[in-house]
């Protein structure tokens, strides 16, 4: 299995559990794990703030503050 930004670790992680990738979100701290989030089909959440270079990052990715941002974007996901 490659590591990331390969999406190995996240397909492996849906497969185990079950989980649409389209319904379920990756929160990352990195770009090679949004990349590997985006390769897997997730929803990315990125902790910390959009960099100057925010266009190298998966397009759709969102920037949280705080993992407590999580809760409005879970609350609207069936997985």
């Amino acid at each position: 299995m490659l590591g990331k930004p390969a999406p190995d670790p996240y397909l492996l992680a849906l497969s185990r559990t079950n989980c649409d990738a389209a319904l379920s979100w990756a929160v990352e701290d990195s770009l090679a794990g949004a990349q590997a989030s985006e390769a897997a089909g997730l929803k990315i959440a990125v902790l910390g703030k959009a960099p100057d270079g925010a266009s190298d990052w998966p397009h759709g990715v969102h920037f949280i503050d705080r993992i407590s941002d999580m809760v409005p974007r879970l609350a609207q996901t069936d997985c």
